[in-house]
């Protein structure tokens, strides 16, 4: 989100994490009936990708209530802070329980997980970059204003 500016920036987050929605319940149910067939309900990546597919879905409900109360107000409210930071520790937990399920599948080689720690920690440490830097600037801006 924060990449874009715009009035619409809202519209287009809604349409991409909608799909997104939308592939997590078709991932959600392969996930289960896999776990159900190995009898691994049990396993960490199953039940983190189940409490996080419960998440997402207050996710989105609170990400729509953050979008009525600024169309009303004009401002960001403690649902829409709460909405954001809900997603970033949601996208680290998704982003560890890639790897568990990587090892749950089994059968890799050691540099099929080094290379997945490898390529999403780099991502990781870029998107909190940007993040970080993002809010900097906005409250500089603030400050300014």
């Amino acid at each position: 989100m924060r990449a874009l500016q715009g009035p619409k920036t809202w519209l287009v987050h809604a349409c991409t994490q909608s799909i997104a929605l939308v592939l997590v319940v078709a991932s959600a149910a392969l996930g289960i009936q896999l776990a159900q067939s190995g009898r691994q309900l049990d396993e960490a990546h199953v039940v983190i990708g189940l409490l996080l597919f419960a998440a997402l879905w207050i996710l989105a409900i609170g990400g729509l209530l953050q979008h009525l109360y600024y169309r009303k107000y004009h401002q960001r409210s403690f649902i829409g802070v709460a909405h954001a930071w809900s997603a970033r520790v949601m996208i680290t937990l998704a982003i560890i329980n890639g790897g568990l399920g990587l090892a749950l599948a089994g059968g890799h080689e050691a540099g099929t997980y080094a290379a997945y720690g490898a390529v999403t920690a780099v991502i990781w440490i870029c998107w909190v970059g940007f993040t970080v830097i993002s809010m900097r600037r906005e409250s500089r801006n603030m400050k300014g204003q």
